[in-house]
């Protein structure tokens, strides 16, 4: 989310004129998508080496468009499966050396690009990227070799947001719901990275089909570890705990230092410990 304080600023400027005009109207109007929702996107088509063992998996939207996931297989049979929902920025192909450590220790990952990300054709919106991740959840649910498992979803930065709301869709089809430094609305996100004077119009201005701090307070039986840095400049730590203090139990929360999704590369054992147990939870409340 480095490119999102960029982003940002063009944002604030672009809005000025809709607080000056929509204060009193638009607090009342519903969601409707705007060519501002594609500013909280920042797909890169060129994918990078995956030094790893995987297998391209190909998805087709009820559009028409094909979209790209990867699938990295651990070298045994494995602990469980996660369905990772990667950042605003970049592609699948840079989130694999943050799945590794989790690889490494025995966990199936998959990492969906949403459309116009990396190989996925197609323009990223908001109701666009959930339904791409719906269609990629029905998929993996769906194959031969994740029957059995538990399957988690893997949140990460906006796709954390995307996450929450996926998993409060399909509550009792998911064995689990990890989050690191997930957005907790897009007008958090705007108000967080704009001068103080802005934050209150911008809550009205900025809107979206979901939030995650309204969803996680509906999810009620899935098991959830909410990880948040307080060192992370792109979410604000209060935003995580912000998230936890809404969420129902089953839940935990991991306070960790590093940069903005770090938490894989700094804490990767403390962080396949604490999914192990989350994991372990699931299996025991079934």
């Amino acid at each position: 989310m480095r490119r999102a304080r960029r982003f940002l600023t063009v944002l604030v400027v672009s809005l000025v004129v809709l607080l000056a005009l929509g204060a009193v109207v638009l607090p009342r109007l519903p969601y409707r998508e705007s060519p501002q929702d594609q500013r909280f996107y920042f797909p890169v088509k060129q994918l990078d080496p995956i030094p790893v063992a995987h297998e391209d998996v190909w998805l087709r939207t009820p559009d028409g468009l094909k979209l790209a996931m990867l699938r990295l297989p651990p070298a045994g049979a494995p602990k469980a499966t996660l369905l990772c929902l990667h950042g605003a920025g970049g592609n699948a192909s840079r989130y694999v050396k943050l799945a590794r450590p989790l690889v490494d220790a025995g966990y199936q990952v998959f990492i969906l690009d949403w459309r116009g990300y990396g190989s996925s054709e197609g323009t990223p919106g908001h109701r666009q990227v959930l339904e791409d991740s719906q269609l990629a959840l029905d998929s993996v649910l769906a194959r031969a070799d994740v029957k059995g498992q538990p399957v988690l979803l893997w949140g990460l930065s906006l796709g954390g947001q995307v996450a929450i709301e996926l998993a409060r869709r399909n509550e009792g089809r998911l064995a689990g719901l990890v989050t690191e430094g997930a957005v907790s609305s897009f007008a958090d996100v705007a108000a967080d990275h704009s001068p103080a004077w802005m934050r209150p119009m911008l809550a009205m201005v900025v809107k979206g089909p979901y939030e995650a701090k309204e969803a996680i307070a509906q999810l009620a039986h899935t098991p959830k570890l909410l990880i948040q840095s307080h060192d992370d400049r792109d979410v604000r730590f209060a935003r995580g705990q912000e998230l936890y203090a809404r969420a129902q139990e089953p839940k935990s929360f991991w306070e960790i230092d590093g940069e903005h999704l770090y938490g894989t590369q700094r804490h990767g054992a403390e962080y396949v410990r604490r999914l192990d147990a989350l994991v372990a939870q699931a299996r025991a409340s079934r």
